[in-house]
C-alpha cells in the first residue's frame, strides 16, 4: 500500500478534528492573515559547499512542466572529493494547493509510473542547521540498477517526510493563512557494484545523508530570508 494512505482511521479522525478546532479558533479570534507571495530564488543555491562541486543536469520535460506547473525548481549532480555522485531535485511553488502540492508528486507516488520498482522504505531523520528535519528513504530499482533516494517536504519554515502529514499540515496553513510556500527536496545515488549489499546501502545512506546536511544550511537560509515577491 503507498505510504500516503498508511495513516488509520483513528488518525484520520483526530487529524480532521485538529484542523477543524483550529479554524474555528481563527476564525472567532480574528485572527486570520493572508498568504503573501513569497518566492525562494533556489537558483542561486551554491554550486560548490562543503566539498561538493555541483553541475545542472537536464533540466525536467514538457510533459513534467505542464503538470507539476512549479514556480522554481534545479535540478543538479553534485561530486565530493572521494567521487560519489548524488543528483539532486528541488521543486518548489509559491502556494501550494490542489494538485500543486509537493506530497502529491512524491517519488513512491511518481517512480512507479515512468518504470521504477519501489523496495524497501522507511523513516529516518538527521541534524542540520539546528534543525532535525525527518526523511523517507527509498529504494528502487530501474534497468538493472539500484538506487537510493533520500526525500522530506517543506511548507514554510516546516519540514514532513511523510505524504500524508505533508497534506494535513498544508491544509492548516493555508486555511490558517499562514505560509503554505514549499516543494520537495529530493536526493539519490547509485549504489555501487560490488560485493555485499548491505555495505553498498550504508554507503548510499550516509552519502546522501552528509550532503542533505551539508545543503541545508544554505537552503533554510533562503527559507527564512525570503521576501514577498
Amino acid at each position: 500500500m503507498i505510504d500516503l494512505y498508511q495513516n488509520s482511521k483513528g488518525t484520520k479522525v483526530c487529524a480532521f478534528l485538529l484542523l477543524l478546532s483550529l479554524v474555528v479558533v481563527k476564525l472567532f479570534s480574528g485572527d486570520f492573515t493572508f498568504d503573501t507571495d513569497i518566492k525562494i530564488e533556489l537558483k542561486t543555491l551554491p554550486y560548490e559547499f562543503a566539498g561538493w562541486q555541483g553541475t545542472d543536469s537536464a533540466g525536467l520535460d514538457d510533459k513534467s512542466k505542464l503538470i507539476l506547473q512549479l514556480d522554481d525548481y534545479v535540478k543538479r549532480v553534485y561530486k565530493n572529493q572521494e567521487g560519489d555522485l548524488v543528483y539532486l531535485y528541488i521543486g518548489y511553488w509559491k502556494k501550494q494547493n490542489g494538485e500543486h502540492q509537493a506530497a502529491k508528486h512524491s517519488p513512491v507516488l511518481c517512480l512507479p509510473s515512468n518504470g521504477w520498482q519501489l523496495g524497501q522504505r522507511n523513516l529516518t531523520s538527521f541534524a542540520s542547521d539546528n534543525l532535525t528535519i525527518p526523511v523517507k528513504k527509498v529504494f528502487a530499482d530501474l534497468k538493472d540498477k539500484k538506487f537510493l533516494f533520500h526525500y522530506y517536504f517543506f511548507a514554510g519554515e516546516k519540514f514532513y517526510a511523510q505524504e500524508w502529514k505533508a497534506l494535513l499540515n498544508i491544509s492548516m496553513q493555508t486555511m490558517t493563512g499562514n505560509r503554505s510556500d514549499g516543494g520537495i527536496v529530493e536526493a539519490y545515488t547509485v549504489l555501487k557494484p560490488g560485493s555485499g549489499q548491505d555495505s553498498k546501502s550504508e554507503q548510499a545512506d550516509k552519502v546522501l545523508s552528509q550532503f542533505l546536511k551539508d545543503l541545508t544550511p544554505y537552503l533554510t537560509n533562503k527559507i527564512k530570508n525570503s521576501q514577498p515577491s
